[in-house]
């Protein structure tokens, strides 16, 4: 009954593609990249349905948020059509470095595909510029501007407001590189925390110079030269080879087709005039309503391009998206204000683990992607999401697909994966921990505030904020906090069988790109989402041979007891006893209940 259904829904899009031939397709096609692009559309009812289904509803959604994974479905068609000679990328979009190189890539696969591309901008920040060096044109109006000037990222110190304000903080870390913690106890950066951001700067600019080098055929030391000198306007760009043509909007036409911006010969007519031409001359009525546009914008020209057949088969590969800061407890969105500290997006690991086990338990899933996008945050929460994936791998392959960020916690959560995939420029790594007391008693004294505090139990204020922690305190919170980094590190040794010797020099909260991650066996390839597609499609190979499709779990999907353990019993009690009773001199300690943090110790993002 499914290979019926099957075949009629080919055979249907194949009645469907000959009705489209029909159609008049136009020479160049024009897709406007536009706003924050996401790896994924929000949650919406429809995440259930299967992913043709979802995408015909999505058609019906006026404006709907663009995505990376609708820009790859939609570049397939403008590819899989032979009508099409090239395309116009109007590009007024926003994404991560991470996100740039992806759209990168989904650009040459359409120049691979034979087609054309241009890339149009008023103006060209680094951003944008970057994603345009994968075109083979680049054109701007005349009145735009280059303003390609580089990178910066900043970093706010609070120590001397907290002083003022009579706010002590106590920070325990494993490492001077997971440094999180020093904007409340510093003014300026360490010397470890400014090595390793303007470590990551030098990276992000030496990819940016790389590529306009590559794209534009200017020597490296020319590139930084130009950088140093921007802004400039469209001519100067022209005259330095920066871009390759100045043309208004409505020139662009002329630009791509020589001759097509002519008026057309019934340009003026009337409406009787046309009826009468049809009446009297059909033929030639006809061959001029036939005349093939020049440049249409996507949205108008997708009735008649062609749907590309591939013939999916009936196993599925789950996507689980991991996105915002880790927490103990159930996701929320992000805040629609943009508020300081409390406006990200929570993602929980009772929502993550659900997801995970109701992909586990679907009968026609195949595989499972993680797709992360996350900072990292409670050290607990990210073990947990860790010990779910590490339990499930056995039953499904599992592949864990990093965009902009997956650091610290982000990091944990994929280290069991079976492969790890990860874009050059995500900002990857940060295995460590810490974790934060605020002293807010001389808050309370300037606001002439009192407090009374009754408690039973010598250490039932270890976590109060009224009074600075004793000596032992301290020793305990730092006890705690080195016993999370040591079962931090035996997560990623056995997930990614690194030796102890080789594995300290990765972590210690050392930040790395996606490209410094694989040099060091941190992760396995880099690309992105299609990739971690193909390499399922490899492994998996599906009983029919067919091409896997895929579909996202929803977050809301409810909670449930987990399948027991493949290892069998035995298996489960050891990872209990190496996980929640570390031994140490033969005795057994209770696990530390610190509040510890397993986050990004900085801001990923950078402004052009």
């Amino acid at each position: 009954m499914t290979s019926l259904r099957s075949r009629i829904r080919h055979l249907l899009d194949r009645v469907d593609n000959a009705r489209r031939r029909r159609r008049i397709a136009p020479r160049w096609v024009r897709y406007n990249l536009r706003n924050v692009l996401a790896d994924f559309s929000p949650a919406t009812p429809f995440d259930d349905l299967p992913g043709p289904v979802r995408r015909a509803i999505g058609r019906l959604i006026p404006d709907p948020p663009q995505t990376l994974r609708g820009i790859e479905f939609d570049f397939e068609r403008i590819a899989a059509d032979p009508r099409i000679e090239g395309v116009v990328l109007d590009l007024h979009h926003g994404a991560s470095l991470a996100g740039q190189q992806a759209l990168q890539r989904e650009i040459a696969k359409l120049r691979a595909a034979g087609k054309r591309v241009v890339g149009y901008a008023t103006t060209f920040g680094a951003l944008r510029y970057f994603t345009a060096c994968a075109c083979e044109r680049i054109a701007m109006p005349p009145n735009g501007e280059w303003s390609v000037l580089g990178f910066s990222s900043e970093t706010v110190f609070f120590r001397e407001a907290l002083d003022w304000l009579g706010v002590e903080v106590e920070t325990t870390r494993v490492s001077d590189y997971k440094s999180a913690t020093e904007p409340f106890t510093r003014t300026d950066y360490s010397t470890a925390a400014r090595e390793q951001a303007e470590r990551l700067l030098d990276a992000r600019f030496d990819a940016v110079c790389a590529a306009i080098a590559a794209s534009r055929g200017i020597p490296p030391a020319r590139v930084r030269e130009l950088i140093d000198g921007a802004p400039y306007t469209a001519e100067q760009a022209l005259a330095f080879g920066l871009i390759d043509a100045v043309a208004h909007e409505d020139e662009l036409q002329e630009l791509l087709v020589e001759g097509s911006s002519q008026p057309a010969e019934d340009a003026g007519w009337s409406r009787w005039r046309r009826v009468r031409e049809a009446i009297l001359h059909p033929r030639r009525a006809w061959a001029r309503a036939r005349k093939r546009p020049a440049l249409l914008d996507y949205g108008d020209a997708r009735r008649s391009l062609l749907v590309p057949l591939p013939d999916y088969s009936q196993t599925w590969v789950a996507v689980v998206r991991i996105e915002g800061t880790l927490i103990q407890g159930t996701s929320s969105p992000a805040s629609p204000l943009p508020l300081p500290f409390a406006g990200d997006q929570l993602c929980g690991h009772r929502s993550m683990i659900a997801a995970l086990r109701r992909a586990e338990r679907d009968d026609d899933t195949g595989a499972i992607i993680l797709a992360i996008d996350s900072p990292g945050g409670d050290a607990l929460a990210s073990e947990l999401i860790a010990r779910e994936v590490q339990r499930i791998k056995r039953r499904k392959p599992i592949i864990a697909c990093m965009t902009s960020v997956a650091a610290s916690g982000g990091y944990m959560v994929a280290a069991h994966a079976n492969h790890i995939i990860a874009e050059p420029l995500t900002v990857t790594g940060s295995i460590g921990v810490f974790g934060t007391k605020f002293i807010d008693q001389g808050l309370y004294d300037r606001l002439r505030l009192h407090r009374t505090t009754l408690r039973r139990g010598a250490r039932a204020g270890m976590y109060d904020s009224d009074a600075p922690s004793s000596p032992e305190v301290r020793e305990a919170l730092q006890h705690g906090t080195e016993q999370v980094y040591q079962r931090f590190k035996a997560i990623v040794a056995e997930g990614r069988g690194i030796t102890d010797d080789n594995l300290e020099p990765l972590c210690g909260g050392r930040v790395w790109t996606g490209e410094e991650a694989h040099a060091r066996g941190l992760v396995d390839a880099p690309g992105g989402f299609p990739q971690a597609m193909a390499w399922a499609q490899e492994n998996v190979r599906p009983s029919d041979g067919k091409r896997l499709d895929w579909w996202v779990v929803p977050q809301d999907t409810p909670y449930r007891l987990p399948k027991p353990f493949p290892a069998g019993a035995a298996g489960l009690s050891a990872w209990l006893r190496s996980t929640w009773l570390p031994q140490e001199d033969g005795a057994a300690h209770e696990r530390s209940a610190v509040p510890v943090l397993a986050r990004l110790p900085f801001d990923p993002a950078v402004y052009d």
